[in-house]
């Protein structure tokens, strides 16, 4: 390379012109969301209380 600065294209359902600082919070943001989930569904499950929609086979 020439030191150019490769460009990507994304694909998102994001509104157009969103600076991508800010769309990299919100994706932040939401995977903390989703860390927090699985935490609560995976890591505090105890035996006889389920948090999952379905039983476990």
């Amino acid at each position: 390379m020439d030191g150019a600065v490769p460009a990507f294209d994304l694909a998102t359902n994001s509104p157009p012109g969103i600076p991508a600082e800010e769309l990299a919070a919100i994706y932040r943001q939401r995977w903390e969301i989703e860390l927090a989930f699985d935490e609560l569904k995976n890591h505090l499950d105890h035996p006889g209380r389920c948090a999952h929609a379905r039983p476990k086979e």
